[in-house]
């Protein structure tokens, strides 16, 4: 586990109305570390057994679920649900919306118990930093926030 985080100064949270986003207070380049965030690893493994409000704000934690073999077994393959577990990023990751027009990468960094937040593009100033929309999202998931 990693001792000290990093938080980039180049970043804030911003509120308008009911939601908040995470955005640039000045530019930030292609390839640059934003943040390294905490993590909390859900006791229960099983995707579609979490709450659905929490869901909406959970990453996927890179493991085999327990159940692999047997659905595997029944079903002649396993989905990708089977691969990953639930997992929760703290800080500023939580507050991170989703669009199809993202211009942040994340990745779980399993040694040092961290997901990196790192910069897919150029990103302006004024700009809301924004993770990739999932195919399987549901139409409720949090927006771009509208500043």
């Amino acid at each position: 586990m990693k001792e000290k985080l990093f938080l980039s100064p180049k970043i804030e949270v911003l509120s308008q109305g009911e939601g908040r986003g995470v955005f640039c207070r000045e530019p930030i380049e292609r390839g640059e570390l934003v943040e390294e965030s905490p993590l909390i690893l859900l006791d229960n493994n099983k995707w579609e057994e979490c709450d659905k409000d929490l869901l909406q704000y959970a990453f996927p934690w890179p493991e085999l679920r327990d159940d692999w073999q047997d659905f595997c077994d029944e079903h002649g393959g396993i989905l990708p649900l089977h691969a990953s577990r639930p997992l929760l990023v703290l800080g500023y990751g939580m507050v991170y919306n989703r669009s199809a027009q993202y211009n942040v990468d994340f990745k779980i960094e399993k040694k040092l118990f961290t997901c990196n937040f790192i910069a897919r593009c150029d990103i302006k100033e004024g700009d809301e930093l924004l993770l990739i929309k999932g195919a399987d999202t549901e139409d409720n998931e949090r927006q771009p926030t509208k500043i």
